[in-house]
């Protein structure tokens, strides 16, 4: 198992959950999988679905919390293993990762600092986000309706 994924298998996963953005909100989670042609590691309908990307992050890679139609709400991909390092190398893992996908993507469109600093590159109606948590640094795809919600 790897400890945070390399700057071509950031780039690869960034881009793998952009193209399947339109997807988000409207395919079942069995159908996202398909798309993003990730195996599926563990299913429970209507509450979560866990996909291994097969970058060797964290226990199966990528998650999804499901909706009462089994519908993804939001995709997570791991960027750093969430049983490895503490709060440096964390920030580390997520310094290194903003300027590859700010590279790759263009300038974050939102910052968000705070405890679980976050930076967001919007592509209409859905958001990436770049988060560093206390849980581990991931990439995070949203619809922006529903963050709006949040915060």
């Amino acid at each position: 198992m790897t400890d945070a994924l390399d700057a071509a298998s950031l780039v690869e996963a960034a881009n793998a959950l952009l193209a399947v953005a339109p997807l988000l909100g409207s395919a079942t989670a069995q159908e996202m999988a398909q798309a993003l042609d990730w195996p599926v590691t563990r299913h429970r309908p209507e509450r979560s679905i866990s996909l291994d990307p097969g970058y060797g992050i964290g226990p199966s890679g990528a998650y999804a919390g499901l909706d009462t139609s089994d519908r993804p709400r939001a995709l997570l991909v791991d960027v750093s293993n969430p049983d490895h390092g503490g709060p440096e190398f964390r920030q580390d893992v997520f310094a290194a990762a903003a300027a590859t996908l700010a590279e790759a993507l263009g300038p974050a469109t939102d910052r968000r600092p705070g405890e679980n600093p976050a930076l967001w590159w919007r592509r209409e109606p859905t958001v990436l986000r770049l988060v560093n948590s206390r849980d581990g640094v991931y990439l995070q795809l949203d619809l922006i309706d529903r963050l709006e919600q949040e915060f």
